[in-house]
């Protein structure tokens, strides 16, 4: 999963850097809708693939479209193709939102313990952090010794690496756990959002993936902004500003294997905080040390959180639709994440550059002080 990890983050920065020299920050926006948009439509329907065959074919066929996907992304690229360069962002979201879900669901089958899972759940992090450090950096390089177009296309050879690895993976004694015949259509589509709805606890906490990935949506349109307009840095800094994400989230996942099962809802709480407040100390620090420093802290949280709150959500819902709920979860965030992308430009404009950051990094503290006391009752 590291590589798909790699080339998801990699893809992000190298359309960010396309889109802002083709556009300025309303275009990175623009390509942070379209490249997400898409994915939050379609991932709680098409999830219920994944709960009707077996997981790891569904993961093997979303590689490959990945892998399509940034290839031609390349080929437009290189025909200069601004509109085909973001349809085709679309299909690689697409595809990286329902890895997710799929993986996450899969893991439940192979962990014995609790202990287990949440190990399983830290190793997937902390993999998963090198690759947003790895990918990053890469692509920085990349776009240094080429352009964009270099990115796209080693995007899809990694893509096609874990393709073949995915090929070999068996999940013995699984068979399919929908009945086709039994369970209609219109129960696999809407049974995701249903399972969310009906429990307070369950809409709580993913009410609150919902604000977290809109802040991050958020910031991944003021890293380039940033990078271009605050600190005079140049493209290779967005790369190294993600990648600090990435370091920082390799530390968290190490830390959030040892995470206690009886304590995911307080420290989900906690980790929401630390999500939010390095951004609006970024504010008035035009420093690239330092802002390094920042988005580190950031990245830490970021992983604490992902691990609790996948744990908890794995513990919370039924085997036999969880491809679903999770499914349903993702979509929503990768919807958070395109309206943060398509946001963040205009609320520059409106409250100016440094505003914008403590602006969009107060979002998860102050909701976390909110709900905290009905947040950390959650089994």
């Amino acid at each position: 999963m590291g590589r798909r990890d790699r080339r998801r983050v990699g893809h992000f920065v190298a359309l960010g850097i396309f889109a802002y020299e083709r556009g300025g920050a309303a275009s990175v926006g623009v390509a942070g809708l379209v490249r997400l948009l898409p994915a939050a439509i379609l991932a709680p329907f098409a999830a219920s693939v994944g709960d009707r065959f077996r997981r790891e074919r569904f993961l093997f066929g979303l590689t490959l479209v990945g892998a399509a996907a940034l290839a031609a992304s390349a080929v437009a690229a290189s025909a200069d193709d601004k509109l085909l360069v973001f349809v085709f962002a679309g299909f690689v979201g697409i595809a990286a939102t329902l890895i997710r879900p799929a993986h996450q669901a899969l893991l439940p089958m192979l962990a014995r313990t609790p202990r287990e899972l949440i190990a399983s759940n830290g190793a997937t992090s902390t993999v998963g952090s090198i690759g947003v450090l790895a990918g990053p950096l890469l692509t920085a390089l990349l776009v240094e010794a080429g352009d964009v177009r270099l990115a796209f296309a080693v995007g899809s050879a990694a893509f096609v690496v874990a393709a073949a690895q995915l090929a070999r993976v068996t999940v013995e004694g699984r068979l399919e756990l929908v009945d086709p015949a039994v369970v209609g259509t219109h129960d696999l589509l809407v049974s995701g959002w249903r399972a969310i709805t009906r429990k307070p606890r369950t809409r709580l906490v993913v009410t609150l993936i919902g604000a977290q990935t809109f802040v991050r949506g958020c910031l991944n349109v003021l890293i380039v902004v940033a990078a271009y307009r605050i600190l005079d840095a140049g493209a290779a800094a967005v790369g190294y500003m993600t990648a600090a994400i990435g370091a920082g989230g390799l530390i968290g996942a190490v830390y959030a294997t040892t995470l206690e099962a009886r304590k995911l809802a307080a420290w989900f709480g906690i980790a929401l905080v630390f999500c939010g407040a390095p951004i609006v100390l970024m504010a008035p620090r035009p420093y690239l040390s330092l802002t390094l420093v920042l988005l580190a802290v950031v990245g830490a949280a970021n992983s604490v959180e992902d691990v609790a709150v996948v744990t908890l959500m794995q513990r919370i819902v039924p085997d036999e639709i969880l491809t679903r709920v999770l499914g349903a979860v993702w979509g929503l965030a990768m919807g958070c994440i395109a309206l943060g992308s398509i946001a963040a430009p205009a609320l520059v404009d409106l409250v100016g550059r440094r505003a914008a950051f403590v602006v969009v990094g107060s979002i998860p503290p102050l909701l976390t002080l909110l709900v905290y006391r009905r947040l950390v009752v959650v089994p």
